[in-house]
């Protein structure tokens, strides 16, 4: 019974701070790699968000150069339609 009574007894103050210091190592470390990912994952959105952004500034720029020229079809078309009601009948 003397060794069941080993097993349970409780480890003497000094190991106790070294499994505590090296628990807060382990945490440390684990804190770390948890910064790295995050790090690493806001770069990536970041870099996703400047595409994304050009993208836009792409899209913009052609839905711009497609009003100019739907506008200019437009003013042709009254033009011609104009042309096409001043020509005399020959009915």
């Amino acid at each position: 019974m003397a060794k069941s009574k080993m097993c349970l007894e409780r480890p003497a103050s000094g190991s106790r701070s070294i499994s505590s210091s090296r628990q807060e190592d382990l945490d440390k470390n684990e804190g770390q790699g948890v910064m790295t990912k995050l790090k690493t994952k806001e770069a990536r959105l970041r870099q996703k968000a400047d595409e994304l952004e050009a993208k836009l500034d792409a899209s913009e720029t052609h839905c711009y150069h497609l009003l100019e020229q739907n506008c200019e079809l437009k003013t042709a078309i009254e033009s011609l339609e104009t042309e096409i009601t001043e020509v005399p009948s020959y009915d």
